[in-house]
C-alpha cells in the first residue's frame, strides 16, 4: 500500500467519524446507490459542509475510490477551497464536458452542484443586508451529462448542512445533517445534432425537479 492511498484511506476515515459522530448523519435511499459507476450524482447545495457530508457517504457505501467532483470555473477560483482541489479529482467545467464524459466512461461517480453558483451568492447578499437581485442561474452539466452518455443521474437532496456550517463560516456546529438519495433516472441519448439549447434547459429543469422532490 502506498502513502499516498493509506492517507487517502486514513483521512475519509477520520471525515466519516467527524461527520457521523460530530454532527451525526442520516442516509435515507442508500439503496439507490450503485455498487459502481458511471453515474452522475446531482445535489442541492448551500455549505462546504455538503462536501465532506457526501464524501463520508461515500466512503460508507464503498464509492469514494471511484468518485470524482464537477465544479465551474468561477467556484474553482476559491481559496478557501484549494487544498481540496490539490487533494481530489476534480474537473472544471468551462463550456466543455469532454473531461467529464471521459470520466463517466471511466466508470467515475461525479458529483454535481447544479445551483452551487446561486446559493452562495445569494447567501453573501443576503449576509450584507442587500436583497437578492441575482438572477437564479443553475448549473446544466448534469443534463448535458445525461444527455450525451446515457448515464444514470442520481437526485439527492441535503439537510442540516447550512444550520451547521453557514457560507463563509469557519467551524461546524453539531447540527443533524441528512442526505435523502432518490430513485436514478436516465435521459435517451439523442444524437449530438439534435441537443438543442431548449432541450438542454428542459432536461435541466427535470434534474432540479427530481433533486426538490425529495425535501
Amino acid at each position: 500500500m502506498g502513502l499516498k492511498t493509506l492517507f487517502f484511506r486514513i483521512f475519509f476515515r477520520l471525515l466519516q467519524f467527524m461527520v457521523e459522530n460530530y454532527c451525526g448523519m442520516e442516509v435515507r435511499g442508500a439503496e439507490n446507490l450503485p455498487p459502481s459507476g458511471p453515474a452522475i450524482l446531482a445535489a442541492n447545495h448551500q455549505s462546504y459542509m455538503d462536501i465532506p457530508l457526501i464524501g463520508a457517504m461515500l466512503y460508507r457505501n464503498g464509492l469514494i475510490s471511484q468518485s470524482c467532483w464537477v465544479t465551474g470555473k468561477q467556484a474553482h477560483k476559491n481559496p478557501h477551497l484549494k487544498w481540496f482541489y490539490d487533494f481530489w479529482h476534480i474537473i472544471v467545467v468551462n463550456g466543455t464536458v469532454a473531461k467529464a464524459t471521459a470520466a463517466l466512461k471511466e466508470g467515475k461517480v461525479l458529483i454535481i452542484f447544479p445551483e452551487g453558483y446561486y446559493a452562495w451568492h445569494k447567501h453573501k447578499l443576503l449576509c450584507v443586508g442587500k436583497p437578492d437581485f441575482i438572477k437564479k442561474k443553475i448549473g446544466n452539466s448534469a443534463a448535458i451529462l445525461g444527455l450525451k452518455t446515457g448515464c444514470p443521474i442520481i437526485p439527492v437532496w441535503i439537510r442540516g448542512t447550512v444550520e451547521s456550517l453557514p457560507p463563509y463560516a469557519i467551524f461546524p456546529k453539531r447540527r443533524k445533517l441528512s442526505l435523502s438519495i432518490g430513485t436514478p433516472f436516465t435521459f435517451v441519448a439523442p444524437e449530438p445534432e439534435d441537443v438543442t439549447e431548449q432541450m438542454i434547459a428542459e432536461k435541466t429543469a427535470v434534474v432540479m425537479s427530481k433533486i426538490e422532490a425529495l425535501r
